[in-house]
């Protein structure tokens, strides 16, 4: 495995040198250009080749993508250096799981059975706050964003309330640890997802120009956007990515470690948005 401790402590130069030697990679553009243009069958095989799980009997190319997305999750948990930096990543997970909650109590529905996911702060810890409405436990910041989350009742500003302060929760994090790298990927990676969300709504036939996932603006993409494939705006979201860390002219570890994990966390969206299309088209149904 090779040298993985410097001085008793994880070592960023050991992390990115795994994560340059992975095999796992982020498909490339003629990947995604095969993978396009293959049908549903075709395209399911393409993924097994690129180094995506088999599907096992009972599972679908979805569950592929998940495991794949989780084998990512365990790589960067297993190489990070720095736990608090790293925690920052999974804001997203965080969000989900709080919104989880918060919609549960809001149906008086049970809690004990959620699709949960891992994310930095504990499910536990996220239920007791959502139960009690005490955001505190969490950190100033996040009590002060989510304050009266718990008094609403329309879910999709449940959604949005908490999707923001994860969001801001993670660029403060990393600006309080003087991480520019990240603080900067997350920015990008914020514009990134409202791109490809978009995309997605555009899709489904739904209005999406007023659309902002994140509060990070994306207004400048939109007129490139529509005359683009899907492959090529994902393309053009990681190309962005990747030169958040050429502009800054230096990188302090962690700035590899997220670019990774933001462009496999694009490559998965934009992966179960196509293979949804291909369903679609197969089946000649509406597939959602």
């Amino acid at each position: 495995m090779g040298e993985y401790n410097a001085y008793g402590k994880k070592s960023y130069e050991y992390a990115i040198g795994r994560i340059k030697a992975t095999s796992h990679p982020v498909l490339t553009g003629e990947q995604w250009s095969r993978l396009r243009e293959a049908d549903l069958a075709g395209a399911v095989k393409l993924l097994e080749e690129y180094g995506y799980p088999k599907a096992e009997e009972g599972e679908t190319v979805r569950d592929s993508i998940d495991k794949e997305m989780q084998r990512a999750v365990s790589f960067i948990l297993e190489l990070a250096p720095d736990e608090e930096l790293t925690n920052l990543l999974f804001f997203e997970e965080d969000a989900l799981n709080l919104k989880l909650f918060l919609k549960s109590k809001l149906v008086k529905g049970h809690m004990d059975n959620l699709p949960l996911v891992e994310g930095s702060f504990s499910p536990e810890l996220l239920r007791i706050c959502a139960e009690t409405e005490d955001f505190s436990l969490l950190g100033k910041d996040l009590e002060r964003e989510l304050e009266g989350v718990g008094d609403m009742e329309d879910p999709f500003l449940i959604s949005c309330t908490v999707d923001n302060a994860m969001f801001n929760h993670a660029v403060e994090g990393a600006a309080k640890k003087h991480c520019s790298a990240l603080k900067n990927l997350l920015t990008e990676y914020g514009a990134g997802r409202n791109r490809l969300i978009r995309m997605r709504m555009k899709r489904l036939g739904r209005e999406a120009e007023d659309f902002a996932y994140l509060p990070v603006s994306f207004s400048e993409y939109r007129a490139k956007d529509d005359k683009r494939t899907d492959d090529e705006i994902l393309q053009d979201v990681n190309r962005r990515l990747s030169s958040v860390l050429t502009d800054l002219g230096y990188d302090d570890g962690m700035g590899v470690l997220a670019q990774y994990y933001f462009q496999k966390k694009n490559e998965a969206a934009a992966l179960r948005l196509l293979f949804a299309r291909k369903s679609q088209e197969a089946t000649g149904g509406n597939d959602e």
